[in-house]
């Protein structure tokens, strides 16, 4: 039987970042999805249902902690059933501490240098092996 590409939905407002995302991860078989705002990721999850989240934190109106909360709390999916890694900028304890309030599975500092970082986090909450380092010269920000 074969398994079907994992979906991933990838939320994040610079069309930069969804786009080589997008590219990145359908290279290493994945079923990327794109979401340029929290309200069309919504949908998307709802609409789509995602094996994982991709999701920036820092987006206009509704942010990627109110976007996790309406998730967690709101539709009720919690986190084995939609594993959430929250991408940002900003690091340091603080996010540490947001991730694991906001039952995030995991976290990322943008930009993310080596990609294979992300595909590895990736791979971890949907309990598959990790990647070796082949990959590990390659780089998005």
């Amino acid at each position: 039987m074969i398994e079907r590409p994992k979906k991933v939905l990838v939320v994040d407002d610079d069309l930069m970042v969804r786009s080589m995302f997008s590219d990145y991860l359908r290279k290493h078989g994945f079923d990327p999805e794109t979401a340029a705002s929290a309200e069309d990721g919504l949908e998307r999850i709802i609409r789509n249902q995602p094996d994982v989240l991709l999701l920036d934190i820092m987006m206009a109106r509704m942010n990627g902690w109110q976007m996790l909360d309406y998730i967690r709390n709101e539709l009720g999916i919690d986190e084995f059933s939609l594993p959430v890694i929250v991408m940002s900028s900003v690091v340091g304890s603080e996010l540490e501490m947001e991730y694991m309030r906001h039952r995030a599975n995991d976290w990322i500092a943008k930009p993310i240098k080596p990609m294979v970082m992300l595909l590895n986090k990736i791979r971890v909450v949907l309990g598959l092996d990790a990647l070796d380092r082949a990959t590990e010269g390659e780089q998005c920000n």
